[in-house]
């Protein structure tokens, strides 16, 4: 009797702990077979270098037309990999000191993000001769691609007093997705583009 009730007990446990323990986080969404992501930083780089020379961008606030030219490069550290394949503690990544891959806990998509850094100049080109709002703004952000591939990728960054996004799904075509910016250059210039 005893031996069978000690036996009911660990069959409770581990049937409690099986629902408890979320096998994923030790063996992740499947198979990695799959092997992503498929680009490192060097092909990061080249699309953040691509991005830059592909600018301007050219949006319109009301009547008002801007054309946004940028120079970015990649910062240092805060350069991330996140996915739910492989190991479930997080460890650095020894080939790249500043890249660190951790386990997230409700996705199996990849997400790999680079912290970049630059100047932005805009401009408004709606008058009869181009009148400069503000130049070589310093700006900060990060450029993330979701997935495995480099087609699902965001630029998102900040300057003083305002935010600017693009995106794109092909990993050739940016579109600005936002440009909101307050006082910019100090004139009381207000622009929003959404």
């Amino acid at each position: 009797m005893l031996i069978n009730i000690g036996r009911r007990a660990f069959t409770a446990l581990i049937f409690g702990l099986a629902f408890v323990i979320n096998p994923a986080y030790v063996t992740g969404c499947g198979s990695s077979e799959d092997g992503g992501p498929f680009f490192g930083e060097t092909e990061m780089v080249a699309l953040l270098d691509d991005f830059a020379a592909n600018a301007p961008s050219v949006f319109e606030d009301g009547d008002a037309q801007y054309e946004i030219e940028l120079s970015l490069v990649e910062s240092d550290g805060g350069d991330t990999v996140s996915s739910r394949s492989g190991s479930a503690f997080a460890s650095t990544a020894l080939a790249c000191g500043s890249r660190t891959f951790m386990k997230s806990a409700s996705a199996c998509a990849s997400m790999t993000s680079m912290v970049v850094e630059g100047a932005l100049t805009v401009t408004r080109i709606d008058g009869p001769q181009p009148v400069v709002v503000v130049e070589s703004l310093p700006v900060e952000g990060r450029m993330a691609a979701l997935g495995n591939y480099l087609d699902f990728v965001t630029i998102d960054l900040e300057f003083g007093g305002g935010t600017a996004s693009w995106s794109t799904e092909n990993g050739m075509d940016f579109a600005l997705d936002r440009f909101d910016a307050q006082d910019l250059g100090g004139d009381g210039v207000d622009v929003r583009f959404q």
